[in-house]
């Protein structure tokens, strides 16, 4: 994907904002490929 897909994406997933539309852009392309082997988190009881 390039950055102008991952920047319309953002947009789509959070229209009104700009911060969270970055982090998730800069996420994505720090992970690049390594994003499959990331794992949930479970919540602790």
């Amino acid at each position: 994907m390039s950055t102008v897909q991952l920047a319309r994406r953002a947009i789509q997933l959070w229209p009104g904002n700009r911060y969270n539309q970055r982090a998730w852009i800069r996420s994505v392309l720090m992970l690049g490929d390594r994003w499959l082997l990331a794992q949930r988190v479970r919540r602790q009881q």
